[in-house]
């Protein structure tokens, strides 16, 4: 990968170093994080040193700072490679939040690791960033199945998905962790099925243990397959294999299926017409006691982007700040439309196929609200991926929709326009701080008019 060139960055104001705004501009510095990253220990695996960086996703945290993805290209030994690092930018004194997480990990939170607590974490004083070995998350016990797969097994067994000891070889692999948040890990290993040795695998989701993510979560998708969406009318929902109060995680069943933008560009309108006519079935779901998110919540998401952009790329602010301004007035004249079950998340990489069967995935945000939200995040993704890599967004987006039924104008046509330029502006936003993607943003916006 060639070591990427930095988003245009205004120089900083002659403002307080305490500043979260200017602290991520520094952040966000690619060309001076790398001489950084290259001049430091840094904990990452082997002996090879950094030589070049990108800031992949900028995750915001409220009053707690933010995580900023890295990608660093590393070279040693002959050979070049990619190491991905999450980093903390922190409100307050780095180095001694960066003594804590080192603490909180040697006193057993990392303790499955096979290396010092002092090799997990690393600081950078200015602008304030500990960083930290992959998967490195005291708050996300499940994680510990990484290093310790020997655990994996009892897991399997109490949840009663294999046998006392069944289970053998066993392998674990990290699909994704937001730090803090939660992670997905898919669970490895053979045992003996007719006097002869098979291959099994489940996904696991971790969320904190004290939170109530694995109840809620299990119970949601266990309603929607009650509903339904079982495989028996081609949308199907993962099964809940169990969960384990330990580990913090939800087991399910691991469904080999095609992901949307994987599929050849030939398959890609049927493709698009079976995830139209899944999502039309969730929204006929019924699930008891979700949360509702409507037009004033999508308002205060899109407002808290827009304030952050517009501090960290001041020469977006009159772009976003125009931009929200549309979109305020777009969904403050549809309003709050019909509530039904909505996955509020959905886009591209939510939908696997599996002949003619498409599978949802990732119910982490179900809730209820206007179904037009789910249609229009969905469009706004399509126009996100023809941008990244092309394709013929006409065609995709026709098959999507008139398998949805949302074709035909009307009351949910006119939602369906407000809430795509809601998502287009929010991707605008994160993109934008993203060097690698930074310059979609403005394609983005010039999508709101």
């Amino acid at each position: 990968m060639p070591p990427a060139m930095s988003a245009p960055i205004v120089p900083l104001a002659e403002v307080s170093v305490t500043d979260p705004i200017v602290r991520l501009r520094k952040a966000l510095d690619v060309n001076a994080m790398a001489e950084h990253f290259a001049a430091n220990r840094l904990p990452v695996g082997g002996a090879g040193r950094a030589v070049g960086c990108e800031v992949t996703r900028v995750h915001p945290r409220g009053s707690r700072g933010f995580v900023i993805a890295y990608d660093l290209q590393m070279e040693g030994s002959g050979r070049r490679w990619v190491e991905s690092l999450q980093a903390e930018l922190v409100p307050g004194d780095a180095e001694a939040h960066c003594r804590a997480v080192a603490s909180r990990l040697g006193d057993g939170a990392g303790s499955h690791l096979p290396y010092p607590s002092n090799h997990l974490v690393a600081c950078v004083p200015d602008p304030g960033l500990v960083l930290r070995r992959p998967a490195t998350d005291e708050a996300l016990a499940g994680l510990r199945m990484l290093d310790r797969p020997g655990e994996v097994g009892p897991i399997l067994s109490a949840t009663g998905i294999v046998g006392p000891g069944a289970a053998d070889a066993v392998s674990v692999q990290l699909l994704g962790h937001r730090l803090g948040k939660r992670a997905v890990l898919r669970l490895y290993w053979r045992a003996s099925q007719q006097d002869r040795q098979t291959s099994f695998s489940v996904i696991a989701k971790l969320f904190k243990r004290r939170s109530n993510k694995v109840h809620s979560l299990c119970e949601a998708m266990g309603a929607l397959r009650r509903d339904g969406l079982d495989g028996s009318n081609g949308v199907r929902v993962p099964e809940v294999l169990g969960q384990s109060t330990g580990a913090g995680a939800v087991l399910l069943e691991d469904i080999p299926g095609t992901p949307l933008p994987e599929l050849a560009a030939a398959e890609l309108p049927s493709g698009m017409a079976l995830a139209g006519r899944a999502l039309a079935r969730l929204h006929l779901a019924r699930v008891a006691g979700l949360k509702t998110h409507g037009v004033e919540d999508e308002l205060d998401l899109l407002e808290a982007w827009v304030d952050l952009v517009g501090g960290v790329r001041p020469e977006l602010r009159s772009l976003v700040e125009t931009g929200l301004a549309t979109v305020r007035a777009a969904l403050s004249r549809v309003g709050n439309g019909p509530a039904v079950v909505i996955h509020r998340d959905f886009h591209l990489k939510q939908v696997l196929l599996e002949g003619e069967t498409a599978v949802l995935t990732d119910f982490d945000t179900l809730c209820t609200g206007d179904p037009a939200l789910d249609v229009g995040n969905f469009l706004a993704h399509l126009r996100l991926t023809d941008l990244q890599s092309g394709g013929d967004l006409d065609a995709q987006t026709a098959a999507f929709l008139g398998a949805y039924g949302a074709a035909a104008t009307g009351d949910l046509a006119v939602r369906i326009v407000a809430y795509e330029r809601a998502a287009l502006l929010r991707l605008a936003c994160l993109y934008s701080l993203s060097t690698r993607w930074a310059q979609l943003a403005r394609p983005l916006l010039r999508g709101l008019t």
